[in-house]
């Protein structure tokens, strides 16, 4: 879940009102748990500067993580904004804390969406199909 706080990849042409994504995968031991730590910590906090989606996932071929987070910002400034106040954060050290005993994270990720076709409401308790892949052009 540490890995949640560091950013690894680096947007060459990221335009600054681009809306960007945080993903970090993981496999959950006790999914109720996880919740409440994060809705404890969701509660905790003054300001939040994203948008936090949490996905269950149903089938994931041979993918271990059972679970996936997805932070969302406005653009790149609002992340790294964040990810500054969260560095002397007590509520963040605690929330770390209380996740590593039942989750691991398998993996992280930037996204910056590009195109949405179709519908993009989004309602708990929703479904949705995603497929990630590494794009050689993004044309």
């Amino acid at each position: 879940m540490g890995t949640f706080l560091v950013s690894f990849l680096m947007f060459g042409n990221a335009a600054v009102y681009a809306q960007v994504e945080q993903v970090t995968a993981l496999t959950v031991t006790d999914p109720g748990g996880f919740i409440a730590t994060i809705d404890q910590y969701q509660a905790s906090i003054d300001n939040n500067a994203q948008s936090v989606n949490l996905l269950a996932h149903i089938h994931d071929g041979e993918d271990p993580s059972t679970h996936t987070i997805v932070a969302i910002y406005d653009d790149l400034n609002d992340m790294e904004s964040a990810m500054e106040g969260r560095i002397g954060s007590t509520a963040w050290a605690t929330l770390l804390r209380s996740l590593s005993g039942i989750s691991t994270a398998n993996s992280t990720a930037l996204a910056m969406q590009k195109r949405t076709w179709g519908d993009n409401s989004w309602e708990e308790g929703g479904y949705l199909a995603a497929v990630m892949v590494n794009a050689a052009n993004s044309a």
